[in-house]
């Protein structure tokens, strides 16, 4: 659980801002996110925050690859829409999931916490695959 847990950092402090999002999406030398990985989510403030951030991280880092897409060429926007409605889809997912972890009782939140934070890894793995498949089809 701890490892887990250590995988969602700094999310709390970070606005939104383009340029704190461009640096949420650096990996660690441990290939954790920078957004994610020094975080120590005990708290039930803190932890719900660093999913937000995280949130708004996946939307810059996709708007950041619809761009990529369309510098990179045709065949890199055929990829990057072939997986938009799928990326689309798990992010609406993980957000049901949020609120619904948002709303539960203290001890089920703390049974639950790890599932959401699991749920987030997955999807930002999914956008980072989508991300090198498009720069691949480029």
């Amino acid at each position: 659980m701890k490892i887990t847990l250590s995988l969602i950092a700094l999310g709390a402090v970070l606005t939104g801002c383009a340029s704190e999002a461009n640096e949420s999406m650096r990996k660690d030398t441990s290939g954790n996110y920078a957004s994610t990985a020094k975080y120590n989510a005990m708290e039930r403030e803190e932890f719900q925050a660093a999913m937000q951030a995280g949130l708004r991280d996946f939307d810059v880092r996709l708007t950041s690859l619809e761009a990529q897409a369309q510098k990179l060429g045709p065949d890199a926007m055929e990829e990057y829409f072939g997986d938009l409605e799928q990326l689309k889809e798990e992010r609406q997912e993980f957000a049901a999931e949020l609120e619904k972890h948002n709303t539960m009782l203290a001890d089920e939140w703390r049974d639950h916490r790890e599932d959401v934070a699991d749920q987030y890894v997955e999807l930002r793995e999914s956008l980072d695959d989508t991300y090198d498949e498009v720069v691949e089809e480029g």
